[in-house]
């Protein structure tokens, strides 16, 4: 079976069709992932990023944003955690440094050239 751009269909049911390269590529992604993980370069990556975003005061303006939010319906016990995380997910991704983005992205390439 071949067809979506020529590609090897390894699996196909309805509108689903998998080729042999998106499965190599996903098989690949959790390898990396593994390392990524395993190597502790991920735990350093969170931490240089939530040291960056505390310094900056972006963790602060989300917190008041959730603490007005709560305040608004009246205390806590009336706002669910997907609520919260719908109102600041936007926010954040606006907020965080263009330049934070793109040396993590830099970081993370580095990591992903040495294995």
């Amino acid at each position: 079976m071949t067809n979506k751009n020529e590609g090897e269909i390894i699996f196909q049911e309805g509108d689903i069709v998998i080729t042999k390269e998106e499965l190599n590529l996903e098989i690949l992604k959790k390898e990396y992932s593994n390392r990524f993980r395993k190597s502790g370069e991920r735990d350093r990556l969170v931490k240089y990023i939530r040291a960056k975003l505390i310094n900056s005061g972006i963790r602060q303006q989300l917190k008041e944003t959730c603490r007005q939010r709560i305040e608004e319906k009246g205390g806590i016990q009336n706002v669910t955690n997907e609520e919260l995380i719908s109102l600041i997910s936007p926010l954040a991704k606006k907020t965080i440094d263009e330049d934070l983005k793109k040396e993590v992205s830099v970081k993370i390439k580095n990591f992903l050239s040495h294995i």
